[in-house]
């Protein structure tokens, strides 16, 4: 990977700006050429976001405060000090990002060259790519939508006025409140005039707002690397080496240039620092005023400016902050998922936050929802029984078995996850505890640690948004047919739950009975989801940190020397550490009894100078690689690996039955 490739979203965030390409020595694609027409445009538009500065302060001296309600002089002068803000920090942003451009150029060359040092191996370099992109992509959709939002507001505003009120009295409004040498309520030429202008600055301002956080970003991952690549070529420097001499003084010469490239970074950023922290706390503060004394579209159109302000904020500074991780932050997503089947939470010895107790009726709601759920695996079954062949054409029969039938595998699915939480939840919470005792002994600071966390975490937040998602729109289709029905000429309801089942209450033509079928339901699938989102969050989770304890033995082997006196006691470490995992995983593997690792142990075990090592030394290091032949894969009732093999083969058996049964036809 090389130091282009980070580049990928500050240069098309550039693009947007109109602002010429950063270059460098070494710097593998060439730009296009930079034409007149851009500079002019860029000029112009710089023009426009200098003078909002101007035209802000301007409208804010000619604000009548005789004339008006206190609270509203108030949140127009709020208007124009949070906006005022905004625009300075654009203004300081575009100015820098231009002044400093061969200075920024320098530093990217700089970084360039010390590529080479960083002797940082390819996976971890893809640790910290990885991170670094989602970040910056998720602050380019967000930034996106704002610029969108913006200058939306006045048209769906004019819209409104226009097409929904009595009066059709069109009010002009602008996105921001500026001065201007020339009309614009009442003129059509003067309101384009003026819409035009700002969306330009906007564009202006909102991109090189990003552009900066972005560079702030890119700077600080590469100093990140870099560090780290040093830590680790210092972990492996062997003092008795003949060569030991040579490697030290390479790496404090790293060190020093690594050093001065910081300092010059953030000695580039300090005025934009101080000057965005401080209009940040202003402009937050006065937009706080105007949510609280304007109208419900106004306080809407400022808490996205309050936002933006917030996530700009916290952009620039968080590269300066190191979190500290607990292996309790694994399980956020599991806990909620716990909460969504009004299950108790899983407890541990060592779990930081205090223990929750369940209350007696938080107890009887949960078994009544356990019965709830039991009762629709009766229920369907129930159903397909009475379903009568002879009154139903051949076709509907099939599509009718084939509903309920998978929406009893569905629910059968659930209430197996259910009782294996419940029989296993000792063993569970003991496997935990086993977890929780392995971190704090691998460490809670690493950059490793967080890179696990985030990739664990994004993919428990996409499958709770798609949970989420699917069970709202699976109880909201009941109500919304019965709006349309009752909206429609016949107003005829045909009471339709959301899965068709038996009940032994009247449901068609009963609103009493299609209430308690429709709430039942509702407590069904909420549950049902919510344990089988228990399950998978908890593989997750486990396969997670076994992966991280994996990779860290790993790295440990791999920075063996056996010449050190102390190499037998870490051995001996290492391989008791390897036994605890391989138990661990077994136990993990009995509980949930259906994904993974070893493959780097070995390679691990045997790249290092064990040669030079002595008997005890090396027979302890082949009980190590002997138990690391065998890759460890979580299985199905110790008999199928569960892959993404054993998944293509389950959708390609599933297609088969499709096209069997179809060919029925």
């Amino acid at each position: 990977m090389q130091l282009e490739d980070f580049m990928i979203y500050p240069d098309w965030v550039g693009r947007m700006a109109l602002l010429p390409r950063y270059n460098w020595k070494g710097r593998r694609s060439s730009g296009k050429k930079r034409t007149l027409a851009k500079d002019i445009l860029l000029g112009l538009g710089a023009l426009q976001l200098v003078y909002h500065n101007f035209g802000f302060l301007v409208y804010g001296i000619y604000i009548d405060g005789s004339s008006k309600d206190p609270l509203l002089y108030l949140s127009e002068w709020s208007t124009v000090v949070s906006m005022l803000a905004f625009t300075i920090v654009g203004t300081l942003n575009l100015w820098m990002l231009l002044y400093n451009k061969p200075q920024i150029e320098e530093i990217f060359q700089d970084f360039e060259e010390l590529y080479k040092y960083a002797a940082q191996k390819k996976y971890r370099t893809q640790q910290y790519y990885e991170a670094y992109t989602r970040y910056l992509r998720n602050l380019v959709v967000f930034y996106g939508i704002a610029i969108v939002y913006y200058n939306l507001l006045p048209f769906i505003l004019m819209l409104w006025e226009h097409f929904l009120t009595e009066s059709r009295h069109l009010s002009y409004t602008v996105q921001s409140n500026t001065w201007y040498p020339w009309s614009v309520t009442g003129s059509i030429i003067g309101f384009s005039a003026a819409y035009v202008q700002q969306a330009t600055s906007c564009q202006i301002f909102m991109v090189t707002i990003v552009l900066a956080q972005f560079l702030v970003n890119f700077f600080g991952t590469q100093l990140e690397i870099h560090f780290d690549g040093l830590a680790r070529q210092l972990e492996t420097i062997d003092a008795r080496g003949p060569r030991a001499k040579d490697q030290l003084r390479s790496l404090v010469v790293y060190q020093c240039r690594l050093f001065k490239v910081a300092d010059r970074v953030n000695s580039m950023f300090d005025l934009t620092f101080f000057v965005g922290l401080s209009a940040s706390a202003l402009s937050l503060g006065f937009l706080a005023i105007q949510m609280t004394t304007l109208d419900f579209g106004s306080a809407v159109k400022n808490f996205i400016g309050l936002l933006i302000m917030l996530i700009y904020s916290f952009s620039m500074c968080r590269n300066g902050t190191r979190l500290t991780l607990a292996f309790q932050d694994f399980m956020r997503y599991t806990d909620f998922a716990c909460r969504y089947a009004l299950m108790p939470r899983f407890e541990w010895k060592g779990r930081e936050s205090p223990r929750q107790r369940q209350t007696l009726f938080q107890k009887v709601i949960f078994i009544m929802a356990c019965i709830n759920l039991l009762y629709y695996n009766i229920s369907l079954c129930v159903y397909c029984y009475l379903l009568d062949r002879n009154s139903m054409d051949t076709l509907s029969y099939v599509a009718e078995i084939s509903d309920t039938g998978s929406m009893l595998g569905f629910t059968v699915l659930g209430t197996l996850n259910m009782f294996v939480l419940l029989k296993c939840r000792p063993p569970i919470e003991e496997m935990l505890s086993g977890l929780q005792e392995l971190f704090e002994q691998r460490g809670k600071c690493n950059h490793q640690t967080l890179y696990y966390m985030e990739k664990s975490s994004l993919l428990m937040k996409k499958f709770t948004v798609f949970y989420m998602v699917s069970n709202c729109y699976y109880n909201v289709v009941p109500t919304l047919v019965m709006v349309y029905e009752t909206l429609s000429e016949s107003q005829e309801l045909s009471y339709r739950i959301q899965t068709s089942c038996w009940y032994p209450w009247e449901v068609v033509g009963s609103m009493r009975g299609f209430c308690a079928s429709y709430i039942s339901q509702i407590f069904s699938s909420a549950q049902n989801i919510g344990f089988i989102a228990i399950m998978k969050f908890l593989v997750n989770v486990c396969t997670t940190q076994l992966e991280l304890h994996f990779d860290g033995l790993v790295n440990q082997l791999e920075n063996l020397n056996a010449r050190d006196f102390r190499s037998k006691d870490k051995l001996k470490s290492l391989i008791f550490y390897h036994h605890k995992l391989l138990q661990l995983a077994e136990n993990i593997n009995r509980i949930f009894n259906f994904t993974f690792f070893s493959e780097k142990v070995m390679p691990a075990a045997f790249y290092n100078n064990w040669y030079e090592g002595d008997l005890a030394y090396r027979k302890m290091l082949l009980i190590l690689m002997m138990r690391s032949t065998k890759p460890y894969m979580w299985r199905t009732y110790k008999l199928a690996p569960v892959s993404v093999t054993t998944y293509m083969a389950t959708l390609k058996f599933s297609y088969q039955m499709f096209t069997c049964v179809r060919s029925l036809k």
